[in-house]
């Protein structure tokens, strides 16, 4: 009878409450779904153009801290792209593979594990530092030229990864030693 007075019938009194409501439960699911598809159709949409897409080399023009813009030619006209990059050391004038759709050149997917350069204007020497991270694909490798230390980062290839029991080297560009590849 105490509980008649304060407002609250028997029949809600035996049911559980949740802490949040139905929508918000609703809600949690449909962001989470979002937050999962963000995640995997880039991934999707890569694979399928490295599958079908049509190969040619990006050549970087300009780079930035979360994203690079790249050149490159597809069905016979140069094209110009903004893309994300997978880490910050990206320079200007460092080129990579990249696959595209024939149909729609909007949509590609650059390789920036597959680098494409000419030997003949990189020099080996050994890594100062090499630490690999183990959930994003990236290797971190330190270098020295002269009497200046340099910082990188690469992302590792799926096919070919580090082997930590070996010694590790850089080819470095020599007319930019910022441009550089952990050779592994």
């Amino acid at each position: 009878m105490n509980r008649l007075k304060k407002g609250i019938s028997s029949n809600q009194s035996n049911r559980l409450r949740l802490p949040i409501s139905r929508e918000e439960v609703i809600g949690a699911v449909a962001i989470l779904s979002f937050l999962i598809w963000t995640a995997i159709y880039p991934h999707q949409v890569r694979q399928r153009l490295i599958r079908t897409g049509q190969k040619t080399v990006a050549a970087v023009t300009q780079a930035g801290f979360k994203n690079a813009t790249v050149t490159f030619w597809a069905n016979g006209q140069k094209c110009i792209k903004v893309v994300s990059v997978p880490h910050s050391s990206i320079q200007s004038g460092e080129r990579y593979e990249l696959f595209y759709n024939p149909k729609d050149v909007a949509e590609v997917a650059v390789l920036f594990e597959h680098p494409v350069f000419d030997r003949h204007d990189y020099t080996s020497i050994p890594a100062t530092y090499v630490n690999t991270f183990w959930l994003n694909t990236l290797v971190e490798f330190k270098y020295s030229v002269g009497n200046k230390n340099y910082e990188r980062y690469q992302k590792e290839r799926s096919d070919k990864l580090v082997d930590d029991t070996r010694p590790a080297y850089v080819l470095y560009k020599i007319s930019d030693p910022r441009i550089a590849y952990l050779e592994y």
